[in-house]
């Protein structure tokens, strides 16, 4: 390639939340679980640890991730080839997702962890 940004090719998708099912599980912790955003072409998956956050993007893209929360960039990690990402520690109070990759851009909906 030449190493050219092509600005008008880019889409910024808005990532709307699905609910996910509770856990029925009585072993399982309050404070693992897993937060879910999609589009019909698109999804995102955070699994909520005690210390951080890991999650993909499907389909399969590197990039950036920023965590923003109150008008702010709170955090932000490198996703990798396979669209794994880790953000460390958890962000407190509602905040969204957004990703810049060279094709693909997108922010999902605010959610509190």
């Amino acid at each position: 390639g030449k190493g050219c940004v092509v600005d008008n090719g880019v889409v910024v998708r808005e990532l709307v939340l699905i609910p996910a099912p509770r856990s029925t599980r009585e072993g399982a912790s309050a404070a693992n679980r897993v937060i879910v955003f999609a589009t019909p072409s698109l999804r995102v998956e955070v699994e909520v640890l005690s210390d951080r956050l890991v999650g993909q993007i499907i389909p399969q893209s590197a990039g950036d991730l920023a965590v923003e929360g109150d008008g702010r960039l709170i955090s932000s990690s490198a996703v990798d080839d396979l669209g794994f990402f880790v953000i460390e520690p958890v962000p407190p109070g509602r905040v969204r997702f957004r990703f810049t990759a060279p094709t693909v851009q997108f922010a999902t909906g605010w959610v509190g962890l």
